[in-house]
C-alpha cells in the first residue's frame, strides 16, 4: 500500500515530527512510504537519513500567494497521477487546502487530512476567521478520512455538515526520549550560550522549546518573567520572531535572565535541565513537547489552549494558565516557587499519564488501522 504523506513545510515542528513518526514506522513491505512537501531542510534531512523518498515542492510555502498556489496546485494533481499512491495523507491547513481537491481531481481513492489545529483559532481579523473556517470545511468535506489529534478540534467540527463519520480521534504519541542527566544538561546549555555554569546557581531555571513565532506566545512570558525574581528562562528554538524578542528582552533589561539558544538538535534530551517547563502558547494542537516534559518528570506550567487540556490536568498533572495572559503565567509562577514539592508532585502524574496514554506505538497503530479500514 503506497501512503503519500503531504505537508506544507519542510522544517521541524510537531506536524513534521508526526510525519516523520508515521512515515518511518509503516511496517514493511506491506507499506511504502513517500513524503512531499514544501520549503524547508530539515524534515527532508531526516527523512532521507532514514531511507525515505522525499519530494520537494518548491513553490508551497505556508502564506498565500495565489499565483504560486496555483501552480502548487497543478503540480499536486500531476503528481497525484504519477505517483498513483493508494492513500494521499495531508497535514497542516495550507496543505490541506490544495491537496485535498487536487487529489479529488487525480482520482485517489482514500484521502486522509490530518488537523494539527485549525488555523481560524489564532489572532485574526474576523473575516479571515470566517474564510479560514469555510475552507477548513471545505477541506474535509473533499476528504474521505479525517484525523483529530485532540477533542477540542473535533468539537469544533463536530457541527458542521458532513463531517460526524469522517472524524477520527487519534492521539500523538511519543517514545520516550534518551534524556541527558540535569547536571550534564546544564553543562551542556551553559557550553552552548557560551556561559559559564554558574548561572544556574541560586535560580529556578524555567524552559521553553518551541518555534519562534506570534502562536507560541513567549511575549507574555517575557512579561511574566520581568516581575519574577530569581528565575533564569532559557528559550530553545528559532522562527522569524527572533529579533523581535532579542529586542523585547533589551527593552524589558532582561539580558541576564532570559536567554535565547537558538535551535538545538534533539533538544528535548535536555528538558531535565529545567526546574519548570513552560508552553504560553496561543494556540496549539497536542504539543509533543509537552509529552516529552512529562517523560522527563519536569513540573509544567502549560496555557490552557487546543489539546494541551487533554494533557495536562490543572492542579493534578500540572498547572493551567489563561492563554494570552502575563498576569496568569506569573501568578503560576509564584505558586510553582513557593511549593516545589507540590509541582514535584504534578510532574510524578503526569509522567505516568504520558506513559499509559500517549506512545508512538499506540498512535502508529491507530493509524494503521485507519490505511487498513480505508483499504478495504
Amino acid at each position: 500500500m503506497k501512503i503519500l504523506y503531504v505537508i506544507t513545510k519542510g522544517n521541524w515542528g510537531g506536524a513534521q515530527k508526526y510525519v516523520f513518526d508515521m512515515a518511518t514506522h509503516l511496517p514493511r513491505p506491506e507499506f511504502e512510504a513517500t513524503v512531499a512537501c514544501g520549503e524547508g531542510e530539515l524534515l527532508p534531512k531526516k527523512l532521507a537519513n532514514a531511507g525515505i523518498r522525499v519530494i520537494p515542492l518548491s513553490e508551497l510555502g505556508r502564506d498565500l500567494r495565489i499565483i504560486k498556489d496555483a501552480r502548487v496546485f497543478s503540480d499536486l494533481v500531476k503528481l497525484f497521477k504519477k505517483e498513483r499512491p493508494d492513500i494521499v495523507h495531508l497535514n497542516s491547513s495550507k496543505i490541506g487546502s490544495l491537496g485535498a481537491l487536487a487529489a479529488r481531481l487525480a482520482g485517489i481513492p482514500k484521502i486522509i487530512f490530518t488537523v494539527h489545529g485549525f488555523a481560524f483559532n489564532e489572532d485574526r481579523p474576523w473575516w479571515q476567521k470566517k474564510l479560514i473556517s469555510f475552507l477548513s470545511w471545505l477541506t474535509i468535506v473533499f476528504c474521505t478520512e479525517v484525523i483529530f489529534i485532540s477533542n477540542t478540534e473535533r468539537a469544533q467540527a463536530s457541527e458542521w455538515p458532513g463531517i460526524r463519520n469522517k472524524a477520527r480521534l487519534i492521539h500523538n504519541g511519543i517514545d520516550a526520549p534518551d534524556f541527558v542527566s540535569k547536571a550534564d544538561a546544564r553543562a551542556q546549555l551553559a557550553s552552548l550560550l557560551g556561559r559559564p555554569e554558574t548561572i544556574f546557581e541560586n535560580k529556578t531555571v524555567v524552559g521553553t522549546i518551541a518555534e519562534l513565532t506570534k502562536n507560541k506566545g513567549l511575549s507574555f512570558a517575557l512579561e511574566a518573567v520581568a516581575h519574577t525574581e530569581n528565575i533564569l528562562y532559557i528559550i530553545i528554538g528559532q522562527g522569524e520572531l527572533k529579533e523581535a524578542l532579542e529586542t523585547e528582552i533589551k527593552d524589558k533589561h532582561l539580558e541576564s535572565r532570559v536567554l535565547l539558544a537558538g535551535f538545538i538538535p534533539n533538544a528535548s534530551s535536555l528538558l531535565k535541565a529545567f526546574d519548570i517547563f513552560l508552553l504560553p502558547s496561543l494556540k496549539e494542537g497536542v504539543p509533543y513537547v509537552l509529552l516529552e516534559a512529562g517523560f522527563a518528570g519536569v513540573p509544567v506550567i502549560a496555557a490552557n489552549v487546543g489539546g494541551v487540556g487533554e494533557i495536562i490536568s490543572d492542579g493534578e498533572t500540572g498547572s493551567l494558565v489563561v492563554s494570552g495572559s502575563s498576569a496568569s503565567i506569573e501568578k503560576a509562577l509564584a505558586h510553582a516557587l513557593a511549593q516545589p514539592d507540590l509541582y514535584m508532585a504534578y510532574a510524578a502524574k503526569l509522567h505516568e499519564h504520558a506513559v499509559n496514554h500517549f506512545t508512538l506505538s499506540n498512535a502508529v497503530d491507530n493509524t494503521l488501522a485507519l490505511y487498513r479500514d480505508s483499504a478495504i
